[in-house]
């Protein structure tokens, strides 16, 4: 049984962690989270909301625990923000492997702690500076064409 749990955390994920939530209202991503809250019992997950905030922890018996925070703009009320805390280095590797491996944003690597999407996206991916923050950040940037493309040039 607890092999199972351990490798449906491998999927967990593509399953929370995702960029479906950009660009949504608090309300709507509340509602996602909650559903998943019910899918998901095995792995103890708890939602917990600020008036800019919601968090998703996830306490395992298996694995270690794992925070997903989404933030949200208080002129637009969209999500603008997502945060990853893992609680182990193989933990925040997968977590991280997953949403780096996502064809789809062709993430590309402007220094030792950021990545950008394609245009078309707008995200930027922050990694941590120390080695021992199991933790990222993703951004939904307002930036322009001109400005991207200077973050692109060596």
């Amino acid at each position: 049984m607890r092999y199972i749990i351990f490798i449906l955390l491998l999927f967990f994920p593509a399953t929370v962690y995702s960029q479906q939530y950009f660009d949504k209202s608090k309300s709507e991503v509340k509602k996602e989270l909650e559903a998943y809250l019910l899918d998901n019992k095995a792995i103890n997950p708890a939602l917990t909301e600020t008036d800019s905030t919601l968090v998703l922890m996830v306490n395992d018996p298996v694995a270690q625990t794992a925070r997903f925070i989404y933030g949200f703009d208080r002129a637009t009320g969209q999500c603008n923000y997502q945060r990853t805390e893992a609680g182990c280095n193989s933990c925040y590797k997968n977590y991280l492997n997953n949403l780096l491996g996502q064809k789809s944003y062709d993430w590309k690597k402007i220094n030792e702690n950021q990545y950008v999407s394609k245009f078309a996206d707008r995200l930027l991916l922050e990694l941590p500076v120390e080695a021992k923050d199991y933790s990222f950040a993703l951004f939904k940037t307002q930036w322009t064409k001109e400005l991207y493309d200077l973050l692109l040039k060596d």
